[in-house]
């Protein structure tokens, strides 16, 4: 069992994905947070859609289809906030590894 992740660094964290992949569907957000060690407190998809809910309301993400999301417009200095806890939560991920 990973890191459980939630609310902000969740939020942050779905951010970084799509940064990295574009376009992800909830399943695959998912298993990519699986793959890095990370997981949820109650059912995946529910905490994964909560974050999306979240950051659509803030055209962080927007919606190109049923499950299917991309990244939105993310002001500089909120991304360079982001990049932060990215960051935090990657070595709080590899701390608990070792």
């Amino acid at each position: 069992m990973g890191i459980t992740i939630r609310g902000t660094d969740l939020r942050h964290w779905v951010i970084g994905e799509l940064r990295r992949q574009s376009t992800m569907s909830i399943p695959e957000l998912i298993a990519a947070a699986e793959a890095q060690g990370l997981s949820f407190s109650g059912r995946p998809s529910k905490a994964i859609s909560d974050a999306l809910r979240w950051e659509r309301r803030r055209s962080r993400v927007i919606r190109t289809g049923r499950g299917q999301y991309t990244l939105g417009v993310i002001p500089r200095t909120s991304g360079q906030h982001i990049d932060h806890r990215l960051s935090a939560l990657t070595a709080a991920v590899e701390r608990h590894a070792k």
